[in-house]
């Protein structure tokens, strides 16, 4: 016996799926637009602390919130990806 077969990884005891691949690159996706919406405020967060105008404050707040949005619609969408 090999250890790919002891496994099961070869033949018809494959574990991996298409829905179990398809649920791990989604979950990355999310993952990633997750960590990308959160760079995307601390730049925004940065111009506004260097450049000064009065949207300064407006777009601070705008784009913690989009953070927030993308943070809680993210996180339960991967549930929902997750329990299905």
């Amino acid at each position: 016996m090999d250890l790919a077969h002891e496994v099961g990884v070869n033949g018809a005891g494959m574990i991996f799926g298409f829905a179990f691949l398809f649920k791990v690159v989604f979950a990355m996706l999310l993952i990633l637009y997750i960590a990308y919406s959160f760079f995307l405020a601390l730049r925004v967060r940065i111009i506004a602390d260097t450049v000064k105008t009065p949207w300064n404050n407006f777009l601070k707040r705008l784009a913690f919130f989009h953070l927030y949005a993308v943070i809680v619609v993210g996180s339960l969408a991967l549930f929902f990806i997750i329990i299905a």
